[in-house]
């Protein structure tokens, strides 16, 4: 019993991404998104409407961006997750901070 609930369980785990496009950079599991009225996901902090797209795409994507001559770049992603920033500069500044 404990292992067909485990499978089921794997078998229905939403890894979809969710990602802030316009007014903000915020990105993580699509669990940890805030929901709008109707149920359009939203970034928990400032409650930027969110794009999605299934985890496998959004790894090929970085890995792809990454290799076309932006080195570390999957770093400052996995940095960045569940953080709220106004653009992608003002996220690089903070990160390079750091």
């Amino acid at each position: 019993m404990a292992r067909a609930l485990e499978m089921i369980m794997t078998e229905t785990k939403d890894d979809r991404i969710v990602y802030g496009a316009v007014n903000c950079v915020w990105w993580d599991e699509i669990a940890n998104a805030g929901s709008k009225p109707g149920g359009l996901p939203c970034c928990p902090h400032c409650g930027c409407v969110l794009m999605e797209m299934p985890r496998s795409q959004w790894d090929e994507s970085v890995k792809r961006y990454e290799d076309s001559g932006h080195p570390n770049y999957s770093e400052f992603v996995v940095w960045l997750k569940g953080k709220c920033f106004p653009s992608i500069s003002k996220a690089m500044e903070e990160y390079e901070r750091v």
